[in-house]
């Protein structure tokens, strides 16, 4: 498999027509602002809107420890010895429509083009051909995209990167999304009402999210990426109907 390449990457834009694709492009090739990199907790500039307590409820569910077993029912890649059972399937799947149609709906947003982060280990991109720091190089001007939710800081600091989380898992890779503060499908997971880990200080991304890697900065043992986010509204045609008649499409793009 070519190093870069993603079963997943490929689905999508099999699925959107040219039109959708060009405003890709398009975007991408427009895209001059500056985005602000925030430096402590008290600068932070994002507004939430003032969710339901059921909503509440569900970011908070999802703070703690089954965010994982979400993504793996959304992902696909479920496996019932670990994971568990049908029945808790099925439940995960469920709290991921309902966080789904939350932030689908949401009306979130900045008053600054900003920088989030996320330390993963290098193992993420195996679907992606890649294997070692050095292969990285192979996803400059390439796009990422994630079925799942995606946990993100605000703040370099609490990303996880070259941090060893959970024991035995080295976070070495850094990705640095850029997000425009018109973007309205997250949420600042701010406060112990939202989460249980509010010392991450996380911006939560809805499922189906798509990056574009403009540049690999290499070091011997680490790596960073730095990634366009790319909002719905710029490529879907459908993402109105999507807000209007919100659900996760188990299989949304071709079967891979």
């Amino acid at each position: 498999m070519e190093k870069g390449y993603s079963k997943k990457v490929d689905s999508l834009f099999r699925f959107l027509d040219n039109e959708e694709i060009d405003n890709i492009k398009e975007y991408i090739a427009s895209d001059d602002r500056e985005y602000l990199e925030y430096k402590n907790v008290d600068a932070i500039d994002f507004f939430n809107e003032d969710y339901s307590g059921d909503d509440i409820s569900i970011f908070r569910s999802y703070s703690g420890y089954i965010y994982q077993y979400v993504n793996n029912a959304i992902n696909g890649s479920w496996d019932y010895s670990y994971d568990g059972d049908e029945k808790f399937k099925n439940r995960c799947l469920e709290i991921g429509r309902e966080l789904n149609e939350i932030l689908l709906n949401s009306k979130n947003l900045s008053s600054n083009n900003f920088k989030v982060f996320r330390g993963i280990p290098i193992s993420f991109f195996k679907e992606y051909g890649i294997e070692s720091i050095s292969e990285l190089i192979n996803l400059n001007n390439k796009y990422l995209f994630n079925y799942g939710f995606t946990s993100t800081s605000f703040l370099r600091d609490t990303s996880y990167f070259k941090k060893e989380i959970p024991a035995g898992v080295y976070r070495n890779v850094l990705i640095e999304y850029d997000v425009p503060r018109d973007f309205n499908e997250g949420v600042y997971l701010k406060n112990n009402d939202l989460s249980y880990s509010v010392s991450q200080n996380e911006f939560l991304i809805n499922s189906e999210s798509l990056g574009y890697v403009y540049d690999v900065l290499l070091n011997e043992d680490s790596a960073i990426l730095k990634v366009k986010l790319i909002p719905k509204r710029v490529y879907r045609k459908d993402y109105r109907n999507l807000i209007e008649n919100s659900t996760i499409r188990k299989k949304l793009y071709t079967s891979f």
